[in-house]
């Protein structure tokens, strides 16, 4: 039996759209409060996800549970339970896969996709991932080794918050997800997606670099690439107000179309 995920849902009287929330590897529906907040302010309904493992969303040993068909299962039982208005599905990194899947199996139930530093496979060879991570993390560890003050600018590979990330979590989950996203591979059907689709990358993202976000946005027919200077992986949490701004701007546009 699959398990059911925590959410948080924000109804709007006459709400011409509705967001739905999916957040990064290691993170939880908190991430996305700046921008839920400011959409509410606007008028939108909003519904936010903790994905397996995260957040609230319960603790399992069970793999089946962190594949991304039995993620988007989930996420869509509630979307239909509600019967929101002109969803449109929001996903970051590894919420993006989820995004991605869900457009996939139930192109009916999504007016727009929205994808923020994600992927549509990975990206590298397994032992030249392994070993780019490897690097990341030592490089990591020795710059945390020198005393600095606070940064509200969070690096893209940190090793402090990493690991923060992985207890938060917790090690079984957090390497679950890991697991269940290794065969992720949207490629045959790119083509098929048939909402328009909106895709955000930061330009200097170092977990997934912006040429992947150029080839994701060149296979789905519908879609827009938006670059953004001087943004990195982690563009959600370091820059709401512009991700913000940008979703804004596609809720005006259903707004105004009805598309």
């Amino acid at each position: 039996m699959a398990i059911k995920l925590n959410h948080q849902l924000n109804i709007i009287k006459d709400s011409p759209a509705s967001f739905i929330f999916l957040h990064g590897l290691g993170g939880n529906l908190k991430a996305w409060n700046p921008i839920v907040s400011e959409l509410n302010q606007l008028g939108y309904t909003t519904l936010s996800f903790d994905l397996p493992g995260h957040g609230d969303s319960p603790n399992t040993f069970s793999l089946s549970d962190y594949t991304q068909t039995s993620i988007v299962h989930q996420v869509h039982q509630v979307v239909a339970k509600h019967k929101l208005t002109n969803p449109i599905l929001v996903g970051h990194c590894y919420g993006g896969f989820s995004a991605l899947t869900y457009a996939h199996l139930y192109p009916k139930d999504v007016k727009r996709l929205v994808l923020i530093s994600t992927t549509y496979k990975l990206f590298t060879p397994k032992h030249s991932l392994n070993s780019r991570f490897i690097k990341m993390v030592i490089l990591s560890l020795l710059k945390n080794l020198v005393p600095s003050r606070h940064q509200s600018y969070i690096r893209d590979w940190d090793l402090i918050r990493l690991f923060r990330e992985i207890i938060k979590t917790t090690p079984s989950s957090y390497f679950l997800s890991v697991l269940g996203a290794l065969n992720f591979n949207a490629t045959k059907y790119l083509a098929n997606i048939s909402c328009p689709t909106h895709v955000i990358h930061g330009v200097g993202d170092s977990v997934i670099p912006y040429t992947l976000a150029k080839e994701l946005a060149q296979k789905i027919p519908k879609s827009s690439l938006i670059l953004v200077p001087q943004a990195n992986h982690i563009i959600v949490i370091n820059q709401p107000q512009t991700i913000a701004k940008l979703l804004r701007k596609v809720g005006q546009s259903i707004k105004q179309t009805g598309k």
